[in-house]
């Protein structure tokens, strides 16, 4: 998927641009190259989350467009499903972190290659972010094009990124810059070594 390729690319130009200057890095983690093999009891996805310290992160970025993603062991959800939600219980707690950054493609798609199901389940998702739907504090993006969406993620980023004036705040609740490291994390992850997730 070129958006997701996109995050690890952009993560690299605020490296350069940014973390230089503000002394910070942005790693981007994936599911497939960060999370190895193994097994969990709670399947496959509890080896995710183990892995990636989802509900640690201090970002996480999230895009759908036509699929909403493969149901998870004995769960009702999926995993991206999933990783959202656990993002969003670590949120409600602090009302700090992660920053949760939410797009929707909204480019025609060939109808012919679509699983109908999935779509639906994305647009009944879309939903939730109504005042009353799940998330009702929740504010998310779309866009068309890869283009855009390089353009709306690089300028988000750049808002929540820490600099001189605007520290991030640390997993451990205070603030801390001199030699801060945030790690960019998977569709994005973030500690003190800070992590943003990708999904």
């Amino acid at each position: 998927v070129p958006e997701r390729d996109a995050v690890a690319k952009i993560a690299g130009e605020l490296n350069q641009l940014l973390g230089r200057l503000s002394d910070f890095a942005i790693d981007a983690y994936r599911w497939e190259t960060d999370s190895g093999p193994g097994f969990h009891p709670e399947g496959p996805q509890g080896k995710i989350d183990q892995d990636l310290g989802i509900a640690d992160c201090d970002i996480m970025v999230a895009i759908f467009w036509a699929k909403f993603g493969s149901l998870i062991l004995n769960s009702a959800e999926t995993g991206t499903e999933h990783e959202i939600n656990l993002a969003f219980e670590a949120w409600k707690k602090n009302k700090q972190r992660p920053k949760i950054l939410i797009y929707f493609k909204t480019a025609p798609t060939d109808w012919n290659s679509v699983d109908i199901p999935q779509f639906a389940r994305v647009k009944e998702f879309k939903k939730e972010f109504r005042p009353d739907g799940k998330y009702p504090q929740g504010k998310y993006d779309t866009f068309v094009t890869v283009d855009e969406f390089k353009d709306k993620l690089r300028r988000d980023l750049a808002e929540v990124l820490p600099t001189p004036q605007r520290p991030f705040r640390s997993s451990s609740g205070g603030f801390d810059f001199n030699g801060y490291r945030l790690r960019f994390g998977y569709e994005p992850k973030w500690d003190q070594i800070g992590r943003a997730s990708c999904r």
